[in-house]
C-alpha cells in the first residue's frame, strides 16, 4: 500500500471515529436530557464539545485517545456532564415574552382560580425556568392585580431548571438590556431598581435588581422535567408553564416529558406552552387530553374533562374549539362598538319555557332541564357552540332567563369563551342586574383587552353609578381601540 492509500485510510478511520463519537455523545443527551440533535443541530453540540475539552486537561497526544477518555469522564464524573449540558443549553428569554400570556393569568386567578378558592394556595410551576425571567414575570403580573397583601401571601412559585449556571444567575436577580424587551416596561420602574454593578462585556450597559418581596414569591430548584420522580412530594399545581422546550426534545423525551406534566398539574389545571408547540403537546400527551384556550396570543390549555367547584358536567372532548364568532345570525349592534355578533337583548314577559322557545333548541338538548348537559363525543364538537348559538337568538328575542342557563352550560365547558361572558354581561344588565353585569364585562375585557363593545356596555354601568371618570377612561379606550383597527 503506497502512502497516499496508507494517508486516505488513516483519515477516513479519523473521520468515522469522530462520527461514531458524535454520535455517542448525542446519544447521551437524548437519553439523559432529552436534547434532540435535530432540533438543536450537530454543528452547535460538536461545538459545545470542543468548548468543554478545550477547558479540561485530557492529554492532547492523540486526537483518538482524548475523545475516549472525554468520553469517559463524561459518563462517570457529574462535574463534566453539566458543563457539557450547560455549553449546550443556551437560555434565550427574557421578561414578559408573549405578553398576552401572562395577561390571560391575571384575569384567570382573578375571576376563576380565587372565587373558587378562598383559601386556598395558588402553585404554579415554571420549568424549565432558565435564568428566571418568566417566573420572576408570573410574581409581577400577580403583584400588579392590586390585591391585599393577605391573598398575595398565598401565591406560590416554584422555578426549576437543569442549568445550575442559570438558577445561580435566576437567584441573583440581576439583569440587563438583553432581558427588557418590548415597548412597555413600566414593569421595570415597579420591581428593580438600577444597580452600579457593571456588565464585564459592556461596562456601559445598565444592570437592574429584582425588589425582594418578587424574589420571596419564587422558589429555584433543581430540576429535569424527564426525571420519574421529580417533585414527588409537592403538591400538584394550578397553572404550569413549560414553554420552548418541547421543540428541543425527542420523541420519548416529550412522551415522558408529558407524562410528568400529567402527573404534577392539577385536575382542572393550565398548561402554557410555545406558539409552536400545540401539536407537539397534543401528539405527547397519551393519558391527558386538553381543551385549547381560544384568546388570540394565548398558547394555553387546560385538561379536558375538568370539574368546576361549583358545577358537575361530563367530559369535554379532546381539541374543543368553540366559535367565538356569530354564525349565520342576524343581530342588532350592540353599544358603539364595532359587530361581533351580539344580541341587543330586551325582557320579553314571564321568563318561561314556550313553544317557540323549544323549536329554537337544537335536538341534543331537548328537553332542556337546569341539570343536564348532554355527552359530547367527538362526532358532535358543534354542540357547544349551538348552545352559544342558541343563547344568543334566545336572547335577542326575550327569553332571557332560557339564554342566561344556556350561556352558563357553555362557560361551563369553556371557561374562556370571551363572546359568552360578552352575551351573559348583555343579558345581566338586560334583567336589571348590574353588578352581574359588570363581571361578565370585566371578564371579556380580561379575556381581550380589545373588546370595545363589552368597555362601551360597562362605561353606561359606570356612568348610571356616578363614576363618570371612570366611565369616560373606558369610552376614550374604546374610541382608541376602533381609531387603531380603522388605521390598521
Amino acid at each position: 500500500m503506497n502512502p497516499s492509500e496508507l494517508i486516505f485510510n488513516f483519515q477516513f478511520s479519523i473521520f468515522n471515529f469522530n462520527k461514531m463519537f458524535q454520535a455517542i455523545i448525542e446519544s447521551l443527551l437524548e437519553e439523559r436530557i432529552g436534547l434532540s440533535a435535530e432540533a438543536i443541530g450537530s454543528e452547535t453540540i460538536a461545538k459545545a464539545v470542543h468548548r468543554c475539552m478545550g477547558d479540561d486537561r485530557i492529554s492532547r497526544g492523540k486526537k483518538a485517545a482524548s475523545l475516549t477518555e472525554y468520553l469517559a469522564r463524561l459518563q462517570t464524573s457529574e462535574e463534566e456532564w453539566e458543563k457539557l449540558v450547560e455549553a449546550v443549553v443556551v437560555p434565550e428569554t427574557w421578561f414578559f415574552r408573549n405578553k398576552a400570556s401572562f395577561s390571560f393569568l391575571s384575569g384567570y386567578v382573578r375571576f376563576e382560580w380565587l372565587p373558587a378558592h378562598q383559601n386556598g394556595v395558588l402553585r404554579i410551576l415554571s420549568i424549565p425556568c432558565s435564568t428566571g425571567e418568566e417566573s420572576y414575570s408570573i410574581a409581577m403580573i400577580l403583584m400588579d392585580m392590586g390585591l391585599p397583601e393577605e391573598i398575595q401571601g398565598r401565591f406560590h412559585i416554584d422555578a426549576v431548571d437543569i442549568s445550575g449556571k442559570a438558577l445561580y444567575k435566576a437567584k441573583l436577580g440581576i439583569y440587563g438590556k438583553a432581558s427588557f424587551r418590548g415597548e412597555d416596561l413600566s414593569f421595570q420602574e415597579r420591581h428593580f431598581d438600577q444597580i452600579s454593578q457593571k456588565n464585564k462585556k459592556d461596562k456601559n450597559e445598565k444592570r437592574f435588581k429584582v425588589h425582594a418581596r418578587v424574589r420571596n414569591i419564587v422558589r429555584f430548584l433543581k430540576g429535569n422535567l424527564l426525571e420519574t420522580q421529580l417533585l414527588a412530594d409537592e403538591k400538584p399545581y394550578d397553572v404550569i408553564f413549560c414553554r420552548n422546550l418541547f421543540i428541543y426534545l425527542g420523541e420519548s423525551a416529550k412522551k415522558r416529558a408529558m407524562d410528568n406534566i400529567d402527573r404534577l398539574l392539577a385536575k382542572n389545571g393550565i398548561l402554557f406552552v410555545g406558539h409552536v408547540e400545540r401539536p407537539l403537546v397534543c401528539a405527547s400527551a397519551e393519558r391527558t387530553r386538553f381543551v385549547w384556550i381560544r384568546q388570540s396570543g394565548v398558547f394555553a390549555c387546560r385538561r379536558a374533562g375538568f370539574k368546576q367547584e361549583t358545577h358537575d358536567h361530563p367530559d369535554v372532548v379532546q381539541h374543543l374549539t368553540p366559535s367565538e364568532k356569530s354564525s349565520g345570525r342576524s343581530f342588532e349592534k350592540a353599544g358603539t362598538g364595532r359587530q361581533r355578533g351580539s344580541a341587543v337583548v330586551t325582557p320579553r314577559g314571564p321568563h318561561r319555557q314556550t313553544p317557540e322557545y323549544k323549536k329554537m333548541l337544537p335536538p341534543s338538548l331537548r328537553p332542556f332541564t337546569g341539570s343536564h348537559i348532554p355527552q359530547i363525543s367527538s362526532s358532535s364538537d358543534d354542540s357547544v357552540e349551538t348552545w352559544l348559538n342558541t343563547a344568543q337568538q334566545l336572547a335577542d328575542r326575550g327569553f332571557l332567563s332560557e339564554a342566561s342557563e344556556l350561556c352558563e352550560k357553555y362557560l361551563n365547558e369553556d371557561p374562556f369563551g370571551i363572546q359568552a361572558h360578552f352575551l351573559m354581561g348583555l343579558i345581566c344588565h338586560a334583567m336589571g342586574d348590574e353588578e352581574r353585569a359588570e363581571e361578565y364585562f370585566n371578564k371579556a375585557i380580561y379575556l381581550d383587552p380589545n373588546h370595545d363593545e363589552a368597555m362601551t356596555h360597562l362605561a353606561f354601568i359606570m356612568e348610571h353609578r356616578g363614576e363618570r371618570d371612570r366611565a369616560e377612561r373606558l369610552r376614550l379606550r374604546a374610541r382608541r381601540i376602533l381609531k387603531k383597527e380603522g388605521d390598521d
